[in-house]
């Protein structure tokens, strides 16, 4: 079947003919690959499912599905934020200071977030500078390194 109107996009007048039925043609591939996506992950499904009877279990209506929360994402101004209060604290401190101490200074940035996940924030930003070559360990007795600026 030949076209009456061509598929193009045109830049001035995106309401035409031609850009809504590319437009249309756009959404009917992504619902396509969304409908296979579906169909792969209902194989998988009834995969497992036959090799969990091997097993013996037969109680698929008590297994609920996982919702997992998402990330949280600090925007690039809040990262800014809290990395140059990192470099205040380093640079207040020539003698160094302790990764909990750095979490605990933090915790002003992180007003949500659990000690552990601003603790493993801090040391992955330390990390990274020691290997930019922005800070040093100093010292590290006991259980925290000790971080200072070069």
């Amino acid at each position: 079947m030949t076209r009456k109107y061509p598929i193009t996009r045109t830049d001035g007048y995106r309401l035409t003919i031609s850009g809504l039925i590319t437009k249309r043609a756009e959404l009917a591939g992504e619902k396509n690959a969304a409908l296979k996506r579906v169909h792969e992950l209902g194989e998988q499904i009834v995969h497992v499912d036959a090799t969990l009877r091997l097993f013996g279990f037969t109680d698929f209506q008590g297994i609920q599905p996982i919702k997992r929360a998402p990330k949280d994402r600090a925007t690039k101004a809040e990262a800014l934020a809290r990395h140059k209060s990192i470099r205040e604290l380093l640079s207040a401190n020539p003698d160094g200071v302790t990764t909990p101490e750095i979490a605990e200074h933090l915790q002003c940035h992180f007003p949500d977030a659990d000690k552990r996940r601003i603790r493993n924030y801090a040391r992955k930003v330390l990390n990274r500078w020691q290997a930019a070559g922005t800070v040093e360990v100093c010292d590290y007795t006991g259980q925290a390194k000790r971080w200072r600026l070069r």
